[in-house]
């Protein structure tokens, strides 16, 4: 039941609550946060607004939901199932938050956008336009996930990273720093994407695959497998990129790409340049050795694919 105590935000009276019976840690006679109307608090389940958390509009909370802290749940939102929001954080809109989902920090879910499963949207991060945030998947810091974009599986998608259109972040990927997501493009498996880089149109990174830096992949490009893409790397299809694994001595991976100025980079364990200082270095450390004739015969596939001129 409403109090007499009120609270007057944005033009709209509203009411601190009671319990009426005890339910888990909340005993009869409990003083709530705020609600407008009784509309905005379930009296099935064991949904309750604490704090001074406010509940208003067409807002609902249902279920065995809880909103705490300072958290506002306004609009047409929807907090239900054994959904959590709290500290500062905002749900409005035509938004849902439910399953085991929580909203915290000073986080943003808005628009038609849904968190649901065991889902956590933290710090400072948006999501909203028809978004989906589900199943073990965390938006975190000051990133953004609009549009149609999918989180789900146990992704991750943290720092200033946007993930916006039909893009979809899933498996184990990790997108973070101020990397950017968006078209149809897909990052999953054990992925991550980090830094300035940009994965748009189709293109799709997969596997335990690295992209970062300024590198772009793009077009109908998928990157998979161990392969690494960073610097000014530029992958507008998979014939701008070779990845060989076992080379060496040490059995390692090495990645061969195309970058913006034309250049065929190379990273291999702690070698980070391109293909002509890459070919100095192993003919230096392995001079005629099984190891040296390994990598300058793979070097020759990679001339060979990239038509670079001898």
């Amino acid at each position: 039941m409403s109090t007499k105590e009120t609270k007057v935000i944005g033009g709209k009276t509203l009411f601190r609550i009671r319990a009426l019976r005890s339910f888990g840690d909340i005993k009869a006679g409990d003083l709530g946060g705020f609600i407008e109307n009784e509309r905005n608090l379930s009296h099935e389940g064991n949904a309750w607004v604490s704090g001074d958390a406010r509940v208003d509009g067409d807002a609902r909370v249902d279920g065995d939901a809880w909103v705490g802290g300072d958290a506002m749940v306004c609009g047409n939102a929807w907090v239900s199932g054994d959904a959590r929001v709290d500290g500062n954080a905002r749900v409005g809109g035509n938004a849902r938050v439910d399953g085991n989902a929580r909203v915290g920090g000073d986080a943003r879910v808005n628009g038609d956008a849904m968190v649901g499963g065991n889902a956590q949207v933290e710090g400072n991060a948006w999501v909203s336009g028809d978004a989906r945030v589900e199943d073990n998947a965390r938006v975190d810091g000051d990133a953004w996930v609009d549009g149609n974009a999918r989180v789900d599986g146990d992704a991750w998608v943290d720092g200033n990273a946007q993930v916006r259109d039909n893009a979809m972040i899933c498996g184990n990927a990790w997108v973070d720093g101020d990397a950017r997501v968006d078209g149809n493009a897909q990052v999953g498996g054990n992925a991550r994407v980090s830094g300035d880089a940009r994965v748009e149109d189709n293109a799709r990174v997969d596997g335990d695959a690295r992209v970062d830096g300024d590198a772009w992949v793009d077009g109908d490009a998928w990157v998979d497998g161990n392969a690494q893409v960073s610097g000014d790397g530029l992958i507008n299809s998979n014939n701008d990129y070779l990845c060989e694994k076992g080379l060496g001595s040490h059995n390692r991976s090495a990645s061969f790409f195309k970058c913006k100025d034309g250049h065929i980079h190379v990273l291999c364990g702690c070698f980070d340049g391109n293909l002509d200082e890459f070919e100095n270095k192993v003919k230096k450390e392995h001079g005629n050795s099984k190891y040296a004739k390994e990598y300058l015969g793979f070097i020759e596939v990679v001339k060979t694919h990239f038509e670079v001129r001898q």
